[in-house]
């Protein structure tokens, strides 16, 4: 469906995440990405943070990577898939 999104949030300080799903019918894939989402790390509380990854719900496989978190990876290990 145009317009819902799913997208993984990581906390910087920690190897937490979180998905969280998005309704916004004026939105497209390129600003869910770019954009700033709250979500609360159990630790580290309140966060804003781009998405690391996401994707339009219609569309499971269709994964968008911000290239924001490009310099995070290099200095902090990946999380196990």
């Amino acid at each position: 469906m145009h317009g819902e999104y799913y997208v993984q949030l990581l906390c910087p300080y920690c190897p937490r995440w979180k998905w969280l799903r998005l309704h916004g019918p004026q939105l497209t894939l390129e600003d869910v990405v770019e954009n700033l989402w709250a979500f609360k790390c159990p630790v580290h509380g309140l966060l804003l943070e781009k998405p690391f990854q996401a994707h339009e719900s219609g569309i499971p496989f269709r994964v968008y990577r911000s290239n924001c978190m490009a310099d995070l990876l290099q200095v902090r290990p990946r999380m196990p898939s």
